[in-house]
């Protein structure tokens, strides 16, 4: 139904049958699935609670990467993030996705001069914690069951080797 990208951890939404497929597939694309993920970042937001509204599109460099573009040349990009805990070089964020574009979160964390912490392609290039991989885990996922008018809630705890690194900085 979605993806994450490779380093990411945490949730995603796997269809049983083309009726639940398509059903879901509505969902996504009327933006009524509630995406959560914690990332931690290098360095402090401006604000404790916060929205991101800049548009994205493909790095005209590198075609590979995802960069923030005026607004008519990028597809609209929206994300809320509210922080969880700081820390004296970085801070744990909950990101809440409104849209759901390619690299999103760390594009727009990048953007604010807080990158993910493990992300080498958008954050430094030398991790600034031993962490084996980008600090960004999909927690919690809300929708509607198909054929069903049931919304739920799924969580999805952080990882071991995530959770050592907040860990050590406590």
């Amino acid at each position: 139904m979605h993806r994450l990208d490779k380093e990411t951890s945490g949730l995603i939404v796997v269809a049983k049958n083309d009726g639940a497929h398509r059903e879901l597939q509505r969902q996504f694309k009327d933006r009524t699935v509630a995406k959560k993920y914690w990332a931690l970042l290098d360095g402090h937001l401006p604000t404790d609670t916060g929205r991101i509204e800049v548009a994205l599109g493909r790095d005209l460099r590198d075609r590979k990467r995802m960069a923030v573009m005026p607004d008519e040349r990028g597809r609209a990009a929206i994300t809320e993030y509210r922080v969880i805990e700081k820390f004296p070089r970085h801070t744990l964020v909950e990101a809440r996705l409104i849209t759901g574009r390619t690299h999103q979160i760390r594009v727009h964390f990048a953007y604010l001069h807080c990158p993910i912490v493990g992300d080498t392609v958008y954050g430094r290039r030398k991790a600034s914690l031993p962490v084996g991989r980008q600090f960004l885990h999909a927690a919690q996922l809300t929708f509607t069951l198909p054929n069903s008018e049931r919304q739920e809630t799924f969580n999805a705890p952080l990882p071991d080797d995530l959770q050592r690194i907040l860990e050590a900085l406590r």
